[in-house]
């Protein structure tokens, strides 16, 4: 059976890169903070960890991974405020 990896590029705030996966490598960094590419080994894998940095995370590519994370937050927050 193959696994289809996935490969994430995200921008992590000011936030500390100690806890970075061995899948996670920094690709550059501003003042702002750190530009990461990540390769998990499926979409839900890669949209958890990118949701456990919280609103210091912001995916860049590909879209259809930031897709799926602007979906799930605004499933979440229907039930948070329901």
């Amino acid at each position: 059976m193959l696994f289809r990896s996935i490969k994430v590029k995200f921008h992590l705030k000011e936030f500390g890169v100690n806890g970075l996966e061995e899948c996670e490598h920094i690709m550059s960094y501003d003042d702002n903070g750190y530009i990461i590419q990540g390769e998990y080994h499926n979409d839900f894998v890669a949209i958890q960890r990118i949701l456990s940095f919280g609103a210091n995370c912001t995916v860049i590519a590909p879209k259809d991974i930031k897709n799926k994370i602007i979906e799930k937050l605004k499933s979440m927050k229907e039930v948070y405020n329901g």
